[in-house]
């Protein structure tokens, strides 16, 4: 089993506009980011 660390290393970050607006329909325009990911 993957340790914690090991599972956090090999995740892909993406943006979170990206994820909000393909998987859930909220346009950019509509968010309030505080960071990128």
């Amino acid at each position: 089993m993957a340790s914690d660390i090991e599972i956090a290393q090999k995740a892909r970050l993406e943006r979170i506009s990206k994820i909000a607006l393909a998987k859930l329909g909220i346009p950019e325009e509509h968010l309030e980011p505080y960071g990128h990911f």
